[in-house]
């Protein structure tokens, strides 16, 4: 019995694959499986007074932004603070600011320095819809500038 079971075996293994799969379409099977289109983007404002702010309407109007980390640094004159980063986003037609945790100035001796912002999210936009950066220091920051990145996917409206 055992010799007959191994040659059974031997006989579909050297036979191949017993039925074969064609795939239509590829993009269902992402789909389902979560993955979507990968986006990031790197913006950067200059200070006038006490605030830094960038808006941009960088969404397909067949897709929805899914942001999923934000990150930055923003230049400080003297003993400036940044005293708030918020992400505007707008859903359904609501808009909603999103404030985020901010990293101690890091001074290197100078009369300026700088602070970072890093942090992983979960913020929806709509298709088309405009997103903003405002960020806010504690005294005059002109001359000073922000830089920072934001990625994420963006995934198809049914």
């Amino acid at each position: 019995m055992t010799k007959l079971l191994t040659a059974a075996l031997t006989a579909i293994c050297l036979a191949g694959p017993a039925f074969a799969v064609t795939v239509d379409n590829p993009e269902d099977i992402a789909k389902a499986e979560g993955i979507q289109t990968p986006f990031q983007t790197e913006e950067a404002c200059d200070f006038k007074g006490t605030t830094c702010l960038v808006a941009f309407n960088i969404l397909p109007p067949s897709q929805r932004l899914v942001i999923e980390f934000l990150s930055g640094a923003c230049g400080v004159i003297g003993n400036n603070v940044i005293s708030l980063v918020r992400l505007t986003t707008t859903v359904s037609g609501v808009a909603a600011n999103h404030a985020f945790v901010i990293g101690p100035p890091l001074n290197s001796g100078f009369s300026s320095g700088f602070v970072t912002v890093s942090q992983q999210v979960r913020i929806y936009a709509d298709p088309g819809s405009q997103i903003s950066v405002s960020i806010n220091a504690s005294g005059n920051n002109t001359g000073q500038a922000c830089d920072f990145a934001i990625s994420g996917q963006l995934v198809a409206v049914p």
